[in-house]
């Protein structure tokens, strides 16, 4: 538990990599012994969590990946669908989840607007590294982490390998159980949505180009396109007339030193 674990005497001060520099950690066995050997500056306060989540990685490669279901980045965001399953929490409870895997892949599990502590790796409680990625084990292991809910909004939970993101591997943290809805007449495709934005939280519906919007923006290209064309235009008669000009040059002077 926590209260076990941030007890004891820190052995090593250190921070796991952030986002930025999860890359190098895509090594599973350096990325395992990582969190268990690193130690927290500032470990979360001792408490008992409100509330216990667990994550099963249950797909390979993103597809059906958290707990047998995914939700889908659209293209366009018009598209956009409420995440299905996101992870329901209220501000001020300490929330904590159990990351299972069932993945032969370690993923690096990185969440938006907060900072998690890993408390503990497979079974073994430790007082590790406050971060905002943590790598999952492989295989069938756990890791188990644990958050303050101090940012109320909607975040983004999901794998930083981009191609599993891309495919699915991707939830959302949200406050009170209020998720954006942009529309209640959408039908039903559970599997599909789009993490909220934090330039998106004051509107209503997405932006999306007006018909006005884009007859405009096709005038300007085409009106950039023509100006291109004529420059080009100038350019070549410019550099035609200063070859011609040399030629009658020359031939001046090859007439000057004949006479």
């Amino acid at each position: 538990s926590i209260a076990e674990s941030a007890g004891r005497g820190a052995r090593k001060s250190a921070w796991l990599p952030t986002a930025m520099d999860v890359e190098w950690m895509m090594n599973e066995d350096q990325g395992l012994e990582m969190m268990l050997n690193a130690q927290a500056w500032f470990p979360l306060k001792p408490r008992p969590p409100d509330r216990e989540y667990v994550m099963n990685l249950t797909g390979d490669n993103g597809f059906l990946s958290m707990n047998k279901g995914d939700y889908k980045l659209p293209i366009d965001l018009k598209d956009f669908y409420p995440n299905p399953a996101p992870i329901e929490v209220s501000a001020g409870e300490r929330v904590c989840i159990l990351i299972r895997s069932f993945s032969p892949w370690a993923h690096p599990m990185h969440i938006h607007g907060h900072m998690w502590q890993i408390v503990e790796v497979n079974g073994k409680p430790i007082n590790g590294a406050m971060c905002d990625t943590v790598m999952s084990t492989k295989g069938c292991g756990t890791v188990k982490v644990c958050f303050d809910a101090d940012n109320p909004g909607n975040w983004a939970l999901h794998c930083h390998k981009d191609y599993h993101l891309a495919a699915g591997m991707l939830t959302t943290v949200i406050y009170d159980g209020k998720s954006r809805q942009l529309d209640t007449d959408l039908p039903d495709r559970s599997n599909r949505g789009v993490p909220i934005l934090p330039d998106q939280a004051s509107t209503d519906q997405p932006a999306s180009p007006t018909k006005h919007g884009s007859t405009v923006l096709t005038v300007v290209v085409l009106a950039c396109s023509l100006a291109a064309i004529a420059l080009g235009t100038v350019l070549l008669i410019i550099l035609k007339r200063m070859e011609a000009y040399s030629r009658g040059s020359l031939r001046w002077v090859e007439m000057t030193e004949s006479s």
